[in-house]
């Protein structure tokens, strides 16, 4: 796995390309995560899997905060903090809620969001930007490769490549 920083106006980040260690029994054209961080108030996450036969893919996130779900967003809260969570994709996806195992009895299972595709496909984009104590909005438009952010001192667009994560 390689790993590169990158930045554009209004953000930073990392890409984590793991095209070469994804690449067993299927092949993978690409398969990668980029982490942002957007004008110091929101992370945004982009995973993309480019592979040749078609398959289900997902991005689970798990926490031990009271979760509350709608169709394409989530709202963590736990003590005196809260998380939104706001999902979009490439391909037709639902956001749904399991529980963790838990190794010993002595602790509660973990809740488990999972924003995953309907159906299987060959190109993946799933999308998650993280608004902390604010309501964030996402947006993506398949068609231009087009990311629509915006949130609480957050605005902007962003242009993922027609192969990889490469923002614009």
């Amino acid at each position: 796995m390689t790993a590169a920083e990158f930045r554009g106006e209004g953000w930073e980040g990392i890409l984590l390309d793991a095209t070469e260690a994804a690449n067993v029994g299927s092949p993978v054209r690409f398969y990668g995560r980029a982490v942002l961080l957007l004008a110091g108030q929101a992370l945004l996450i982009l995973d993309r899997a480019r592979i040749t036969h078609a398959a289900l893919g997902e991005a689970r996130f798990h926490t031990r905060a009271a979760a509350r779900l709608s169709a394409s967003s989530a709202r963590l809260a736990r003590h005196d903090a809260a998380l939104h969570l706001a999902f979009a994709a490439n391909v037709p996806c639902r956001l749904t809620q399991g529980r963790g195992l838990p190794t010993t009895i002595t602790h509660d299972a973990d809740t488990i969001l999972r924003w995953g595709t309907i159906g299987k496909h060959t190109d993946l984009v799933l999308a998650t930007l993280l608004t902390p104590n604010g309501t964030g909005r996402l947006k993506l438009n398949a068609e231009t490769r087009t990311l629509r952010v915006s949130g609480p001192d957050v605005a902007m667009i962003l242009r993922y490549g027609a192969e990889g994560l490469e923002l614009e």
